[in-house]
């Protein structure tokens, strides 16, 4: 079959296997090299139907690897979204941190809140 049907070229169908398979067994019979063979109206139908599928092949391969494309491209922006989303997340706890870090000296420094309300009490 490699010598008819090039296996980069075609989609080897079941059907497209039997349309080879005849006209092989065809032009054995009548004894005829497929350069001496005279071209019929059904013959040319059949090959204008043939390069049409193929062409139809063709564009639905191209369209599924597409598919894949935009299927792989989506899935790797919604990974960097969600790496972002953790690196801000991360950057605002330390952030919150910092902040809580700081007041908590700055109420240490100024004797503290506690400090204060004793004081009151004892006052009273």
């Amino acid at each position: 079959m490699d010598d008819i049907v090039e296996k980069d070229r075609t989609k080897l169908t079941v059907k497209n296997y039997e349309a080879v398979a005849i006209v092989k067994t065809a032009l054995k019979r009548k004894k005829v090299r497929s350069v001496k063979l005279k071209v019929t109206n059904s013959m040319a139908k059949s090959c204008i139907y043939a390069y049409a599928s193929y062409q139809g092949y063709l564009k639905e391969k191209k369209e599924h690897e597409e598919a894949k494309r935009r299927e792989q491209l989506d899935k790797s922006v919604n990974l960097l979204k969600a790496k972002r989303a953790k690196q801000l997340a991360n950057l605002m706890r330390r952030t919150q941190k910092n902040i809580n870090q700081k007041r908590k000296s700055i109420d240490s420094a100024t004797g503290g809140s506690e400090r204060g309300r004793w004081k009151r009490i004892k006052l009273i």
